[in-house]
């Protein structure tokens, strides 16, 4: 999952992933986000433990391994820096 740092639409799979996230955060964590660019942290919507399980979440549904010495919070602000 790499961040989109430019603000040109993204493609399908990009779209794609977004909208997975999306639904992993309603489904799994029951956290109602409004879209990709909605700040996580600064609305209130991810506290530090639902972060924990938004990054457990995130590596059984997707299948990628978060070595918690290389977070930057930085890259989980949004579901679109998620992606």
């Amino acid at each position: 999952m790499t961040a989109d740092s430019n603000d040109q639409a993204p493609d399908q799979s990009t779209a794609s992933l977004r909208k997975s996230v999306l639904e992993l955060l309603h489904d799994e964590l029951h956290v109602e986000v409004e879209g990709a660019d909605t700040e996580l942290f600064d609305s209130g919507l991810i506290d530090s433990l639902t972060f924990v399980d938004l990054l457990f979440q995130l590596e059984q549904r997707f299948g990628v391994a978060v070595q918690l010495d290389d977070i930057d919070p930085e890259r989980f602000r949004t579901v679109a820096a998620i992606v």
